[in-house]
């Protein structure tokens, strides 16, 4: 398994790079075989805090990606938002990767 944390992952991201990788997200998502299914959505245990988990796959990848909104934790100079994306071997279905994502998704929203 790899794991990518949020400080390499963010030392990756540029804009150039999440504008491509969303365009080709997008059109693969399109495409003959790919799915997205229902996005779903939860409180933790207090209810202005937020998850969600998002997934999806197509003829190369099977993944989800969970983020959260904790909408308190500016006060204790933290993010807001939070995100792990896991992505499965497909010959197997054990996690091949696991990418923490905070930027990476506030780059995707964008």
């Amino acid at each position: 398994m790899i794991y990518i944390s949020e400080e390499q992952s963010a030392a990756l991201a540029s804009h150039e790079l999440a504008y491509g990788a969303a365009k080709k997200a997008l059109m693969a998502a399109m495409e003959p075989g790919a799915t997205i299914f229902p996005v779903l959505k939860a409180h933790g245990s207090d209810p202005q805090n937020v998850f969600g988990v998002k997934s999806s796959s197509d003829k190369n990848l099977a993944g989800l990606k969970v983020g959260s909104y904790f909408p308190t934790n500016d006060a204790a100079g933290l993010p807001r938002h939070g995100s792990i994306i896991m992505l499965y071997d497909q010959s197997c279905g054990r996690i091949s990767h696991i990418v923490e994502a905070g930027l990476l998704n506030c780059y995707r929203t964008a």
